[in-house]
């Protein structure tokens, strides 16, 4: 619009493009005017938040880090935390509490478990010397079962367990 100021009227060109025509001085003068105390605050808060987020290793979500930005004496919204945050792409990485399940004993003995799905060489082997016998490891669809069924039935269900 600056380029063509001098051959069309200002605001012939404001309403074509629907741009107001207050917002397009703005525009011109904002290179020269100073930023707004409101742009000036969050980008104060801004750089102690990305602060606070490496110190932290990246673990701090937006309510425990207004709190620690409270504890530094900077007072803001929740509001304010949560969009410096998106803004800058900063993502609290969460960990899950881990629990230990199982407890290594290397004292077991473990040489009386047999694997069934091997055979004596080691390789693997899915086959059985008994139809229905619990060591067999075929699909239970395979099975025969009652007519017209594909289901093996309970009873060989209960044979297998």
């Amino acid at each position: 619009m600056a380029e063509q100021a001098t051959s069309h009227p200002l605001t012939f060109m404001c309403h074509v493009l629907q741009v107001n025509r207050a917002g397009y001085y703005r525009w011109q003068d904002q290179p020269t005017r100073p930023p707004s105390p409101r742009i000036e605050r969050h980008r104060q808060i801004a750089a102690r938040i990305q602060a606070i987020f490496a110190e932290t290793h990246g673990r701090v979500g937006r309510r425990p880090m207004r709190s620690l930005l409270a504890q530094d004496g900077i007072a803001c919204a929740p509001g304010t935390v949560h969009r410096i945050m998106a803004e800058q792409d900063l993502c609290a990485a969460r960990c899950r509490a881990w629990k230990r399940t199982t407890r290594r004993e290397p004292a077991a003995r473990t040489t009386h478990i047999t694997n069934h799905c091997q055979d004596e060489t080691g390789r693997r082997s899915f086959t059985s010397d008994q139809a229905g016998d619990a060591r067999s490891a075929t699909s239970p669809t395979s099975r025969p079962g009652r007519a017209g069924s594909i289901w093996p039935s309970s009873s060989t269900w209960r044979r297998a367990r």
